[in-house]
């Protein structure tokens, strides 16, 4: 935005200011109006959203909100941005919940340490492959700084796409916390899907290490 769009960096760090605020008022609006919502229906309706509003950024790279909404780009990105933090604070109450609930009995600290864990990794993962994907088109700073937009268009679609596929393994999740707690109860243990989960815990977490290990690599020799 800085590069394509002249966004001064105040108006970076005020984005991520009132980002903040909607994602504290998306957990706000899950506790009091969605909590007994499905979550399989609230993960569906999110994705999706975050989905939509992923592939709206094609309005700024084309600029099609200052010709025919006629909306200034600060405008349109503050509300793309605002928006999708509010989905994640919706997103966020669930996950914890599911979270603690998975946790045994006696076990609680280093069982929720785990899940984090994975989920910050997943996060640093997904960063990784985007930086992966970047390379596919051109969308470098010298791109940007001459205009050229057909890689970033590409690129933002892509994205947008595969931001839909974690929505094929829905079955997995459980609809709401008493299913979870039946599920709890049960007693069902899966050596197979324990030892999947580690691999791939491990596993990323390894590709994470290697990757920064890597840049910091280059960078030295730069």
């Amino acid at each position: 935005m800085q590069l394509g769009l002249n966004f001064p960096g105040w108006i970076l760090g005020m984005t991520v200011i009132l980002g903040s605020f909607m994602t504290f008022a998306g957990v706000l609006a899950y506790k009091t109006f969605f909590f007994k919502t499905s979550w399989r229906l609230i993960y569906i309706c999110t994705v999706s959203l975050t989905a939509f509003f992923s592939l709206l950024q094609l309005c700024l790279i084309f600029q099609w909100n200052t010709k025919y909404l006629h909306l200034n780009n600060y405008l349109f990105s503050l509300g793309d941005d605002v928006i999708s933090a509010y989905i994640s604070g919706i997103q966020f109450l669930p996950l914890c919940i599911m979270y603690m609930r998975l946790c045994p009995e006696g076990a609680e600290g280093a069982s929720y340490a785990m899940l984090t864990t994975f989920g910050n990794i997943a996060l640093v993962c997904a960063s990784n492959v985007g930086n992966l994907l970047s390379g596919v088109w051109d969308v470098s700073n010298d791109a940007m700084r001459r205009g050229d937009v057909s890689g970033l268009w590409k690129l933002n679609t892509l994205t947008s796409i595969l931001s839909i596929l974690p929505l094929s393994l829905l079955f997995l999740l459980p609809r709401d916390p008493e299913e979870q707690e039946q599920l709890a109860k049960s007693q069902v243990r899966s050596k197979f899907a324990g030892g999947v989960f580690l691999c791939i815990l491990f596993g990323s977490l390894t590709w994470t290490v290697c990757t920064a290990v890597l840049r910091l690599r280059e960078e030295w020799v730069a």
